[in-house]
């Protein structure tokens, strides 16, 4: 979101709360599994195969690509195959 929306924006409506919510959620979770900023935001900006070569956090806009992103980080987090 550009910092000039959300600094004039008293309160954001559900969806824009719950689109904020996920995006954080899925970075603090990609932070914890790089354990590096800077990698968890490289993460969250690259293309990533596993997602059909899009970025994690346009992917994550929806509820369902959240989902799918947890899926990438969870999976890199235990090993699994895609």
């Amino acid at each position: 979101m550009p910092r000039a929306t959300y600094n004039r924006v008293d309160r954001f409506n559900l969806q824009t709360s719950e689109t904020i919510e996920r995006i954080a959620r899925l970075y603090a979770i990609a932070l914890d599994a790089f354990a590096d900023p800077a990698a968890a935001t490289r993460f969250m900006m690259r293309p990533h195969p596993e997602l059909d070569s899009r970025l994690p956090f346009e992917t994550a806009l929806t509820e369902l690509g959240g989902r799918a992103v947890e899926e990438v980080i969870e999976r890199g987090l235990h090993g699994l195959p895609a």
